[in-house]
């Protein structure tokens, strides 16, 4: 079942799908929106930093995605690189004195043929 919420979000979210309202889709760009002037991010290693600063530019669109599928995650690739990861390609699977996630399985799919 929560598979099915999830893809059905993903194809709105490309709005292929009837499942988010068009108003539902207007409150998710406007939580963005105010989420994120109000926001104030960094990483204490320059390096991660310097990846994540550059990430930030596509946060609004992802945040959107992860408000509508539960949540996501930025993960470094290497290479000045980061990628997006939505709540259905991961599982956090150990987690620090804070409680936050510190370890995390993602899910790939690769297609052969």
């Amino acid at each position: 079942m929560e598979a099915d919420v999830i893809r059905k979000c993903r194809l709105d979210r490309r709005e292929q799908g009837d499942y988010i309202t068009q108003a539902g889709r207007g409150h998710l760009q406007e939580f963005a929106d105010v989420t994120l002037v109000e926001m104030d991010a960094s990483i204490n290693l320059p390096a991660l930093d310097a990846i994540f600063s550059k990430a930030l530019r596509d946060l609004n669109e992802n945040l959107q995605d992860g408000l509508a599928l539960g949540s996501f995650v930025t993960k470094p690739l290497g290479n000045g690189r980061a990628e997006y990861v939505s709540a259905d390609k991961f599982v956090p699977v150990s987690f620090g004195d804070d409680g936050k996630p510190d370890d995390m399985l993602f899910f790939y799919q690769k297609a052969h043929g």
